[in-house]
């Protein structure tokens, strides 16, 4: 019998312990039942088994489609996931870059144009009656304009790296579209003129449509890198500055959009907690400084916080823990996500994409949810269409917020002032703005955007597609 070293005796172990694990994995993602639909760590759903078409085998596309349900749907993949993360993270070897970011810088911030009215319009509000009409259960979207804007974009590619100079301290960090400083994530922003300007575009051509008929107000929610990371830090990135690109957004507007702008507002109360430390989102809080902001500009009175009940909701770790690889910096201090209840009672029936209805409470109870769920305890998360019924009203206004998942947050505020509050995120509803509000006999419709929102071409096109 062949004598080994010791060295060689550890080599056959490591390759017999591999080739073990490796048989166990492979007969394990053969069965079907472990195979997961939808990652917790990647906040997605995975990759489902096609439906066999006579044209999908025809062009092959029904068998690469197995082809990426199989591999996307690997038994454990969110386990897997996060080891591979944690050995790159002990390794060194992550996607982790120390310094700042020295690639794109966006393009140039126009100035505000002079002929254009940059403060809240005094135009007489438009009121009408609500009604209580039934829900759209076809898709009354018009036929699609053609595309406002080509498919390209300046702004930093999701998934790229920003490139930068090495620092020698360890408390900040540069990854992807995040940059990480003393244990709390923020999203780079580049101005991006034409998906800024297409944004504009849609905000007055729905407002002229809409003249005479119902008010129109815009909100442009600033991210926490420009609200909370300090000034000194913050200069030493490429960024471009978002104050001045809220200012020329609502400056460009026509003077029938009633303008509100929150940026002093958040700067004000930057040392509060406007941001979570995890996520890209804003916080409750943050949104209630932007509902006062609101109700000045409609000329109503926002109530005060402590009227509201609060339920909260800890371990939050949401999409920058989940895009920098689950950074220990982040994990370190998982964020709270505090949601206010607004003193009355209310009904919200929540409508999926074919016009199905399912009822839902207005602050979910999220307390069982995954880590990467937390943020979904407002109105039910991203849905269609949504519409919520103040039953302690027997009549009122009604409103209309246009938005992505930012305004989630932001809705339950109005829940006291109107008598329906409808909800599109414009991102999955098959309806159009202008058909809304024709079969509810709505009064205001409230586009509340974050900012990086009006950088994206295909989110802005989306948009402007659903004016009708």
């Amino acid at each position: 019998m062949k004598n080994y070293t010791k060295e060689q005796k550890l080599n056959i172990t490591k390759t017999v312990v591999t080739a073990a694990v490796l048989l166990v994995m492979s007969i394990g993602s053969l069965i079907i039942p472990l195979r997961p639909s939808v990652s917790e760590t990647e906040k997605r759903e995975l990759a489902k088994f096609p439906d066999f078409t006579v044209s999908a085998l025809l062009d092959g596309s029904y068998f690469s489609d197995i082809s990426l349900w199989f591999s996307d749907t690997v038994p454990f993949r969110d386990y897997f996931v996060s080891a591979n993360s944690k050995i790159q993270n002990f390794l060194g070897t992550s996607r982790v870059q120390l310094g700042f970011s020295e690639g794109n810088k966006g393009d140039e911030i126009p100035d505000v144009p002079d002929n254009i009215q940059t403060e809240t319009t005094t135009q007489p509000p438009v009121t009408q009656e609500s009604t209580t009409a039934p829900p759209v259960t076809e898709p009354p979207v018009t036929e699609a304009p053609t595309t406002l804007l080509p498919e390209t974009t300046t702004a930093l590619p999701e998934g790229t790296t920003a490139q930068g100079q090495t620092e020698s301290t360890t408390h900040s960090q540069a990854f992807s579209s995040i940059y990480i400083h003393e244990n709390a994530g923020y999203e780079y922003y580049h101005f991006n003129q034409s998906a800024t300007d297409g944004y504009i575009a849609a905000v007055n051509q729905t407002a002229d449509k809409l003249l005479g008929k119902a008010n129109v107000y815009c909100m442009v929610i600033p991210t926490s890198i420009d609200i909370v990371l300090p000034e000194a830090v913050r200069a030493k990135l490429s960024v471009s500055d978002q104050s001045k690109a809220i200012n020329y957004m609502l400056g460009s507007m026509n003077d029938n959009v009633r303008k509100i702008n929150i940026y002093p507002t958040l700067k004000n109360h930057s040392g509060e907690y406007l941001y979570f430390r995890t996520d890209h989102h804003w916080t409750a809080l943050g949104a209630y400084y932007a509902y006062t902001d609101f109700c000045n500009t409609k000329g109503i009175s926002a109530l005060p916080l402590n009227s509201y009940g609060v339920l909260s909701f800890d371990g939050f770790l949401g999409s920058f823990y989940t895009d920098s690889g689950m950074n220990p910096a982040l994990s370190a201090t998982p964020d709270r996500v505090d949601a206010y209840v607004p003193p009355c009672n209310t009904v919200m029936t929540v409508y999926d994409k074919n016009g199905n209805p399912g009822v839902h409470p207005l602050i979910y109870n999220v307390s069982g949810n995954a880590a990467s769920n937390k943020y979904g305890c407002f109105i039910f998360g991203d849905n269609p269409f949504t519409i919520i019924d103040n039953t302690d009203m027997a009549a009122g206004e009604s409103c209309l917020v246009i938005k992505e998942s930012f305004g989630n947050c932001f809705v339950p505020f109005l829940a006291s002032h109107y008598k329906y509050v409808y909800v599109m995120d414009f991102r999955y509803s098959p309806y159009s703005i202008m058909s809304l509000v024709d079969a509810y006999g709505i009064n205001d419709v409230i586009f509340c955007n974050n900012i990086s929102m009006t950088r994206s071409t295909s989110m802005v096109n989306t948009l402007y597609n659903h004016i009708g």
